[in-house]
């Protein structure tokens, strides 16, 4: 093999990916520890425990923080080294070294030929596990469960166990074809950027009463605009176009300030009365508007800024909303009633959100039919599985029932018809599966703030 690196934004369609695992090793972490990589790519699955993790690359001075918890799966590029800072308890670990080799389509028959492949480059980049994506493998000939496959890893990797070649082989098919998936997932939402939300702290059940937080507008800039005078602001999300679910506080409170600026920015208001879970969705300047920073995905950075009158963890996250995927960013807010402004790196610093077949599958149901009335039932039978479990993966994938995502986007699509049409405030409820029109105003008021009517008026004025 040829040892040039190619990054794997850079492959063409007709390369073909060939990985082949180096190591595997259980270990065990009771203290912060530093490794580097050489020229192999290390997956790093969390057995058990939680933590920090972070990594830097020697070769492009890019740094990636995240936190751990189990089942996570965290990628780190060669040529980097990496820490692992555990929390209270110790954190045991599948460490996996492995190489990633292109190689073009008409010469994979002589892959033997030194001079025909190249090194591929990854980015860091961590996920979760816990989900059971069903990852497509062979033409569909069979299906991996990634959780399963890497306890069973765990297993063969402690008894030593290494003649299980075939399970080796399974395993490098995986890598190859969950790489495929991130990148995948990553383009499918950078090109078509429609919402950002933020969601509770993590840990909700120690959360506070009376929680306020402060928000302002979300900016994404072409680079950093602190050091780079020649950045571009690409777009903003809005405060002022929100959505809210608060399933467990029907009594919380928003208001939007067109007077007070912070930054340049307008701000809103949210208070939570009860210790409850929370999700606050912010829109496009125009509600119909989809944006695409894949060009700028390397040096595009994200700013905005919270004040909040309780310390804690907050979740931003990045969406596209007919598939659902989302790129999602841990922040802490650490100081009390002071305004903090954030600048994330967009690529640096996300998690990825991977959804089960069977999800992805209800998403494009409910999207192709949400004018017309659905149920659990007719949805489930259309995936092709019990109503019950949908509804535990809807609410595990997507953090809400099914019920409440189909109001959601209903909401959307009332909300694009209000803001690109003339039809009639009526005639769009129908359209869009509301069985009267008091049922949708009163839905539309509640999660969105304002009448029908007076957010037509708003996106004119």
């Amino acid at each position: 093999m040829d040892n040039s690196l190619i990054h794997f934004d850079h492959l063409k369609n007709h390369q073909r990916l060939i990985c082949k695992i180096k190591s595997a090793n259980i270990i065990d972490i009771d203290e912060t520890r530093v490794i580097s990589t050489n020229t192999s790519h290390t997956i790093i699955y969390v057995v058990s425990g939680s933590g920090f993790f972070s990594t830097f690359n020697e070769q492009t001075s890019k740094t990636f923080e995240c936190n751990f918890t189990i089942n996570s799966a965290l990628f780190v590029p060669c040529s980097s080294s990496y820490q692992i800072i555990p929390s209270a308890k110790a954190a045991q670990l599948l460490v996996i070294d492995f190489v990633l080799f292109a190689i073009p389509e008409e010469s994979f028959e002589n892959i033997g030929n030194s001079a025909l492949g190249y090194m591929v480059s990854l980015t860091a980049f961590n996920c979760t596990l816990s989900l059971k994506p069903l990852i497509n493998l062979k033409e569909n000939y069979h299906v991996i469960d990634p959780l399963a496959l890497m306890n069973l890893m765990v297993n063969i990797v402690s008894s030593k166990d290494y003649s299980q070649i075939l399970l080796c082989s399974t395993l490098e098919t995986f890598l190859i074809q969950y790489i495929n998936y991130y990148y995948k997932d990553l383009e499918t939402t950078l090109t078509s950027i429609s919402a950002i939300a933020f969601t509770s702290p993590y840990d909700i059940q120690n959360g506070f009463d009376n929680l306020t937080i402060l928000f302002s507008d979300i900016e994404f800039w072409s680079n950093n605009p602190d050091t780079n005078p020649n950045s571009i602001l690409l777009f903003k999300a809005e405060t002022e176009h929100k959505y809210i679910e608060s399933p467990k506080d029907p009594l919380f409170t928003y208001s939007y300030n067109n007077n007070e600026i912070i930054h340049g920015n307008h701000i809103c208001k949210f208070t939570l009365h009860t210790r409850s879970e929370y999700k606050i969705w912010f829109f496009p300047e125009s509600a119909q508007n989809q944006y695409c920073i894949a060009d700028y995905k390397d040096t595009c950075y994200i700013r905005f800024s919270i004040k909040s009158n309780h310390a804690c963890k907050s979740v931003f996250n990045i969406y596209n909303i007919p598939t659902y995927r989302c790129l999602s960013y841990a922040f802490d807010i650490k100081q009390i009633n002071t305004w903090q402004t954030f600048m994330i790196p967009l690529l640096n610093s996300f998690s990825e959100s991977v959804s089960s077949k069977y999800v992805q599958n209800a998403l494009k149901y409910i999207q192709e039919n949400y004018q017309k009335k659905l149920s659990l039932g007719e949805i489930a039978n259309q995936v092709h599985i019990h109503p019950s479990y949908l509804s535990t993966l809807f609410r595990d994938n997507i953090g809400q029932s099914v019920n409440n995502y189909i109001i959601f986007y209903r909401i959307i699509m009332s909300k694009n018809m209000l803001s690109s049409t003339n039809l009639s405030v009526e005639q769009i409820a129908i359209q869009n599966g509301f069985y009267d029109t008091q049922h949708f105003f009163k839905t539309f008021k509640k999660r969105v703030g304002i009448s029908p009517s007076d957010f037509r008026k708003s996106i004119k004025s």
